[in-house]
């Protein structure tokens, strides 16, 4: 995958001929080959170091970002395009004194050899991928025993680079490394997603040719293409230039562009961070936005908190000739008087739930479920995989608002003891999005039907309700954090020194929660739910 010429290298070794003023076909292609060797050595030693086996998906994964750049690969040297690799080219010819016209066959020459040596490596590691090693190299690689062909006669460098040669190799690497640690399926996806996408746009370049004018370029490009671009039909196998080119196309929203810019800023980051490049340059790059932040917390108002409260639909326990999962009632009121993600509160163990120091608490971790429910259950069913927070600062306590210990909550939790469960909703699988992809697709058809269609209001939108709440009401930023789960560190006072706060002190905070709405309706509503899913099982 990639450019496969290490510009900084290839420059060195023709250095070694200062009176050369044109690249021989024997030199220019024993270089390639040379490079190419290397290279695939490279991706071997990633397969070496990686810690853990890969499943099935992160191998379907890797081999779709092969496959797209092969297609991508054989497009252009169908087209004779060469775009992609003349800034590579410039770069090297620039380097060594060599004067050649960009419209000469020579220069084509050199972008056309670029090409076909990347298709060649592309083809290999598409087999390599699916753990094919059975197809010999072709003949006209050299071998690592034999040093490059060069005009002078001078000892060929090292075949074992220090560092990924391109931006490909560059994206493998960090792929590899961050797989094995703190990604779920559904992180890795999108990275992988979206840094095919950068490649595609900006070319596979040499590490030391990309600058900000690359990124600025990403930039350009990326804001004006649709959202989902690789799930939309109409744009499945098409170029971006194509894409670019089709009529009546609607850009992605800032927001979604910015996100591609921060994970592609991530990614050069972490470049920087082991020396590969000697700057981010996408670094505070994003797009201006075009609300204020405070503007673009789409929280709920008054009147959508009683309408999503105050229907039959809500407060009935049959719904379309089904009995009601015990999510749809609690969900909903857990995210209005949490302010927890959805999937922070999909993924609660009954152990979760909990007194500390007299007070009835959420524990929003990722510690292993096994530890914590041994003591508390002798009887649970088959434990699931490991729970995942957004960030450090998710891990927190959250205290039972009064409102939901009065709905019977408690009682609920005691139930689904009795049954024998270890999870709070058992009824929800886990997925390659977590366990909440079925409760957030639910909640969005349910506010639909509710005359809810503001695209920015979802569930998500209970989180911005409650911070908004505390800000009208002059609660102090550093209980607003501790309650919400946000970063703490910038607060040197509380977030280095200071221990968390006390349940005690939170739950004083979190009983404020009032929204105006008036819920009495509710009360007994669970006992009810619960009665009629008894009777019809």
């Amino acid at each position: 995958m990639g450019m496969v010429v290490q510009v900084e290298r290839f420059v060195w070794q023709l250095q070694k001929d200062k009176a050369m003023h044109q690249l021989s076909t024997q030199h220019l292609q024993a270089l390639l080959d040379q490079h190419l060797r290397a290279t695939l050595n490279l991706y071997e030693d990633q397969r070496i170091v990686t810690n853990q086996p890969l499943t099935p998906a992160e191998v379907e994964n890797a081999g779709l970002v092969w496959d797209f750049l092969a297609k991508d690969t054989q497009d252009q040297l169908a087209r004779n395009d060469y775009g992609r690799v003349k800034l590579s080219t410039d770069l090297l010819l620039q380097e060594n004194s060599i004067q050649l016209d960009p419209s000469s066959i020579e220069y084509r020459r050199v972008c056309r050899e670029l090409l076909k040596t990347e298709a060649r490596l592309i083809h290999i590691e598409q087999q390599r991928t699916q753990g094919k090693y059975d197809q010999p190299l072709e003949s006209n690689i050299v071998s690592q025993t034999q040093p490059a062909i060069s005009p002078t006669g001078s000892v060929p460098i090292s075949t074992t680079p220090s560092a990924p040669l391109n931006l490909s190799s560059l994206v493998q690497a960090y792929l590899a490394e961050h797989r094995n640690t703190c990604w779920t399926e559904k992180t890795e996806a999108e990275y992988t997603a979206i840094l095919t996408l950068f490649i595609a746009i900006v070319g596979d370049l040499p590490m030391v040719a990309l600058n900000a004018q690359t990124i600025l370029h990403f930039r350009n490009v990326v804001g004006r293409l649709p959202a989902n671009m690789n799930k939309l039909k109409q744009y499945k196998d098409k170029s971006i230039e194509t894409i670019l080119a089709m009529p009546d196309l609607k850009p992605m929203s800032r927001t979604t562009a910015n996100k591609y810019i921060i994970r592609v800023s991530q990614l050069l980051k972490w470049a920087f961070e082991l020396d590969y490049i000697h700057k981010n340059f996408a670094e505070n790059k994003t797009l201006p936005s075009e609300k204020r932040p405070d503007q673009q917390r789409d929280a709920f108002t008054t009147e959508d908190i009683q309408t999503i409260f105050h229907n039959d639909e809500y407060r009935n326990p049959i719904f379309k000739g089904r009995d009601r999962e015990a999510y749809q009632y609690w969900l909903p009121l857990m995210g209005l008087f949490s302010g927890a993600r959805i999937e922070e509160l999909c993924q609660l163990q009954l152990a979760d739930v909990r007194q500390q120091d007299g007070v009835w608490i959420l524990d929003i971790t990722d510690e292993m479920i096994e530890q914590k429910i041994k003591s508390e259950m002798s009887k649970a069913s088959t434990l699931e995989d490991e729970k995942k927070l957004k960030t450090n600062a998710a891990k927190r306590i959250v205290p039972i608002h009064k409102t939901l210990l009065e709905f019977g909550f408690l009682e609920f939790v005691a139930r689904q003891k009795g049954r024998g469960v270890s999870r709070l909703f058992p009824e929800l699988s886990k997925g390659r999005d977590g366990y909440s992809q079925i409760p957030s697709k639910w909640f969005g058809r349910f506010l639909d039907r509710r005359g809810i269609s503001d695209p920015g209001k979802v569930f998500h939108s209970f989180r911005h309700t409650v911070a908004d709440y505390f800000k009208q009401h002059l609660v102090p930023v550093e209980i607003v954090r501790e309650i919400i789960g946000h970063d703490r560190s910038d607060d040197v006072t509380f977030g280095r020194y200071g221990k968390a706060y006390k349940s005690h002190v939170l739950k004083e905070f979190i009983d404020q929660l009032d929204f105006g709405v008036n819920l009495d309706h509710l009360k007994g509503k669970w006992h009810e739910l619960a009665s009629m899913r008894q009777r019809t099982r």
